[in-house]
């Protein structure tokens, strides 16, 4: 059997948001997504994320529950509003006490991760983004 070029091509890099106020987490967040062979955007406040020009270039979206002004909850709400977002992975991220797992999914997120963050987590988050994306069109 023959196959394509395509066929064993690397995957496109994903580009994952992360917004978080904490400095520190989005350093780690850089260098782990980096090491892996994808693209970061950091935000450091849910309002520079919303007002981003290109929402529909982003993969997934990572968000600490815990922000100042616009937190993450109220966050996931309204970017879950936008068409071009409707679709994306996103992930909560706290360090507790700021919402439930199911207060989270009611808001929105996909997924619920707990800091200190296991990388075993945001693999497997970023697997199923590869996994879940449609072949370019030929035409």
């Amino acid at each position: 059997m023959q196959t394509s070029a395509s066929d064993s091509a690397t995957p496109t890099p994903l580009t994952i948001a992360v917004v978080d106020d904490d400095p520190g987490v989005l350093q780690f967040f850089d260098e782990v997504i980096r090491s892996l062979g994808h693209r970061i955007l950091p935000f450091e406040s849910g309002q520079t994320l919303w007002m981003h020009d290109h929402l529909d270039r982003i993969d997934l979206f990572i968000l600490d529950l815990n922000l100042p002004l616009m937190n993450g909850m109220t966050l996931a709400q309204s970017l879950r509003g936008r068409p071009e977002v409707q679709n994306k992975q996103i992930i909560a991220l706290t360090g507790g006490g700021f919402a439930s797992p199911a207060e989270a999914f009611r808001a929105g997120f996909d997924d619920y991760w707990m800091k200190p963050l296991h990388l075993g987590l945001l693999y497997s988050s970023i697997q199923k983004c590869l996994a879940g994306r449609l072949p370019a069109s030929s035409s």
